[in-house]
């Protein structure tokens, strides 16, 4: 069994049914097998026949930068660098919708006020438990309040002009 980890551990990452990964077949199913031929089943899969191995440099299941870089045909190397998708402005559009949700709902539901809490905690990205044990609430509680809050989220994105 232990060689089987082994075995499995070094293989590529490819996709699977449903667009699951998976680790690479060891084994194959054989196209021109059939009972009475006398062939076997499977073929064994080989990494250093497949065009996909050492494609990215899989240093524990991660893929560096570094070998995504492009080579042109004078040997000129390109370095990859991801572009950011959003740009540097962004938390002060984030920031923007949060506090004219908050005033939406001080302003139109003024019974969910004590709600604003929880918005503000949950809009600094604390977790729903981290929040639940700073407002001295069950997590089942503001579990319920967002499911509240949803509909007038929704509500609110319909009023403003632009994202």
């Amino acid at each position: 069994m232990q060689e089987h980890h082994y075995r499995i551990e070094n293989r590529c990452i490819v996709s699977g049914q449903n667009g699951k990964a998976r680790f690479c077949l060891i084994r194959i199913p054989n196209p021109s097998y059939t009972p009475d031929n006398g062939q076997p089943k499977t073929l064994s899969n080989s990494c250093t026949a497949c065009p996909y191995n050492n494609k990215f440099n899989l240093l524990k299941g991660k893929t560096c930068f570094s070998t995504l870089s492009v080579t042109d045909n004078d040997g000129n190397t390109d370095s990859y660098e991801p572009v950011s998708t959003r740009d540097i402005n962004y938390t002060d559009h984030y920031q923007e919708l949060l506090t004219g949700w908050i005033s939406y709902i001080q302003k139109n539901y003024p019974k969910y006020n004590r709600y604003i809490e929880l918005i503000k905690l949950l809009g600094q990205e604390f977790t729903l438990k981290e929040a639940s044990a700073i407002l001295h609430k069950p997590q089942r509680t503001l579990y319920g309040w967002v499911q509240t809050l949803r509909p007038i989220f929704k509500e609110y994105l319909q009023t403003i002009d632009n994202i």
